[in-house]
């Protein structure tokens, strides 16, 4: 939708891009950027992971039937850690993947 302008859903030709979406955390008034995942970046002293939210998301939006499609907005700086994100390869073999 974003390339062609038209609805995949409804082939409508009004939409709506949304450059940045709202992310607002429990008992938190801070507005952030809504991301796809997490990476991470250290560990706490005492254990656990330090996280940083990656994949900054974009939508475009149909006027006419509500349909939403989100877009990482830069997918190249997303780099796999083996924990959060992990890479799937695809099927080795002819059949249909399922």
């Amino acid at each position: 939708m974003r390339k062609s302008g038209i609805c995949v859903k409804c082939s409508h030709d009004r939409l709506l891009a949304f450059h940045s979406l709202p992310d607002v955390g429990d008992l938190d008034t801070t507005v952030r950027p809504q991301c796809l995942g997490m990476k991470k970046v250290d560990e706490y002293i005492m254990g656990g992971d330090k996280l940083n939210a990656i994949g900054e998301l974009s939508a475009v939006m149909c006027r006419r039937c509500g349909y939403v499609e989100h877009y990482v907005r830069d997918p190249g700086s997303i780099v796999p850690d083996g924990r959060y994100v992990v890479e799937l390869s695809p099927p080795t073999t002819g059949a249909p993947f399922r």
